[in-house]
C-alpha cells in the first residue's frame, strides 16, 4: 500500500508536468518497450527553446505568451521516491562508489581542463557561440588513453550502481527525453543521482499534510537539486509513451477496461521492442 509521502509526490509530479508544459499526464505508465512502469509520464507538443527557464514562467502558457517556446515534441518521465530504502539497493557498499566515482568525475574534469585543450585544440567547438573563446568543447571526441580510460572505469561504476535497474535501463534506452527523480527531501543525495537523471526535491512536511491542489503551476513546492540532461529519444518511443498514456488515462476513466487483461502493447510489443541504447 502506498505511503502518503509517495501519493504526495505522484500528485505533484503530474501538476509539474503540467507545468513543464506538458498537455497529456497520467500516472503508473508503462515505458514505451520495456518491462518498467513509472510513476508518472507527460508528453508536451511544444518545448522550450534553448537557454530559457520555464520555470522563470508561472505555466507553459504564459511562456508561450512570453515568446520563450516553441521547438519539437517532448516527452518527461517522473520516479517517485519517498524512502532511502525504495532508492537503494540494499546489497551495494554506495560510499565507497560514491566515493571511487567522485575522484573519478574529478581526473575527468582535470582532464578536459589542463589536457584536451592542449592536446585536442580541433575538438573546441566555435558555431555555438557568439565568440569563439566562449565555444564549447566536444569532449566526448577525444582519443586521449588516460581521457577514454576514466570514462571507462567511470561507466563500470555506474554499472555497479545502478546497472539493470529501472533508473539505469530507461536512461540507457532513451525511452523519454526528460527524467526525472522527485524525492522527499533528504532522501536522495546529490552525488548519488543516476547517469542520465535529474533530482528535484520536496519537503516531507508538505507531503505529510498533502500537496495542495488550490497552487498555482507556478508556486510548486519542489526544487530543483540536479537539472536534469536532455535526451534524443525516438520519435516512435514517444509515440508509444503518449499511447500508453492515454490507455492510462482511459482506464482511470472507465475501471472496467483494467479487468481485461494485460494491455495489448506487451502482448504485441512491436518491432521497437528490442532497440538500441545511444552511442
Amino acid at each position: 500500500m502506498e505511503t502518503r509521502e509517495h501519493l504526495g509526490l505522484k500528485d505533484l509530479a503530474a501538476a509539474w508536468l503540467l507545468s513543464m508544459g506538458c498537455r497529456a499526464v497520467a500516472h503508473e505508465v508503462p515505458c514505451p518497450v520495456r518491462r518498467f512502469v513509472v510513476d508518472a509520464a507527460g508528453y508536451a507538443e511544444h518545448d522550450f527553446v534553448a537557454g530559457t527557464d520555464p520555470a522563470a514562467h508561472g505555466s507553459v502558457f504564459e511562456a508561450e505568451r512570453a515568446g520563450a517556446a516553441v521547438r519539437s515534441t517532448r516527452t518527461v518521465v517522473i520516479e517517485c521516491k519517498a524512502s532511502r530504502a525504495d532508492f537503494l539497493r540494499d546489497d551495494l557498499r554506495m560510499d565507497d562508489l560514491l566515493a571511487e566515482r567522485d575522484r573519478l568525475l574529478a581526473r575527468k574534469q582535470e582532464i578536459e581542463s589542463e589536457l584536451i585543450p592542449v592536446h585536442e585544440p580541433h575538438l573546441r567547438r566555435g558555431d555555438d557561440a557568439l565568440f569563439e573563446e566562449f565555444g564549447g568543447w566536444e569532449y566526448e571526441r577525444s582519443r586521449l588513453l588516460p581521457y577514454r580510460r576514466v570514462l571507462r572505469q567511470l561507466a563500470k561504476i555506474e554499472e555497479r550502481m545502478h546497472g539493470q535497474t529501472k533508473f539505469n535501463m530507461i536512461a540507457r534506452w532513451r525511452l523519454a527525453d526528460e527524467l526525472w527523480i522527485l524525492a522527499a527531501t533528504g532522501v536522495v543525495k546529490a552525488r548519488e543521482v543516476p547517469a542520465g537523471w535529474g533530482l528535484a526535491e520536496c519537503s516531507p512536511a508538505i507531503l505529510r499534510r498533502g500537496v495542495q491542489h488550490s497552487l498555482g503551476l507556478g508556486q510548486l513546492p519542489l526544487r530543483v537539486i540536479v537539472p536534469a540532461p536532455r535526451h534524443a529519444s525516438p520519435e516512435v518511443r514517444r509515440a508509444r509513451l503518449l499511447r500508453n498514456i492515454a490507455v492510462e488515462l482511459t482506464k482511470a476513466r472507465f475501471p472496467r477496461m483494467r479487468a481485461g487483461g494485460e494491455d495489448a502493447e506487451a502482448e504485441h510489443p512491436g518491432r521497437d521492442s528490442n532497440p538500441q541504447p545511444a552511442a
